[in-house]
């Protein structure tokens, strides 16, 4: 079996953009202690180039993966722009309602990309 380099890149992008955000979801989902802003800035690179490294493959299970990518991003999108807001038109630190409605957001983004991690898993087994 040849290893392609795509797929564990991608592979590797896509693993990681789940760790992260699942990094992000853990602790108490009214702590803004819990939930590092950066963390989520992360995740959402993260995955906008993991659906960048996507787009190439044409295969019917790459359209479930892109369509997961495109949910989470949109998700972290939405997360992100609510703790821009919360953090730098205020001046505050982030309130428990921004930090649950974040949380909330980026805990979609998590299913999101387990679905996408999981396809990716049956793509790489239906290949062998």
């Amino acid at each position: 079996m040849l290893i392609s380099t795509t797929q564990v890149v991608y592979g590797f992008f896509i693993i990681l953009t789940l760790t992260s955000n699942y990094g992000f979801v853990l602790g108490e989902i009214d702590q803004p202690g819990d939930h590092h802003f950066f963390g989520l800035l992360f995740t959402t690179a993260l995955n906008g180039t993991a659906i960048w490294l996507k787009f190439r493959d044409q295969s019917e299970i790459a359209n479930l993966m892109i369509a997961s990518g495109l949910v989470a991003i949109l998700q972290l999108m939405l997360a992100t722009a609510i703790g821009f807001f919360s953090l730098y038109s205020t001046g505050a630190a982030m309130s428990t309602d921004s930090t649950v409605a974040i949380v909330s957001l980026a805990s979609g983004a998590l299913l999101a990309n387990l679905v996408a991690v999981t396809a990716f898993v049956v793509n790489t087994l239906k290949r062998e």
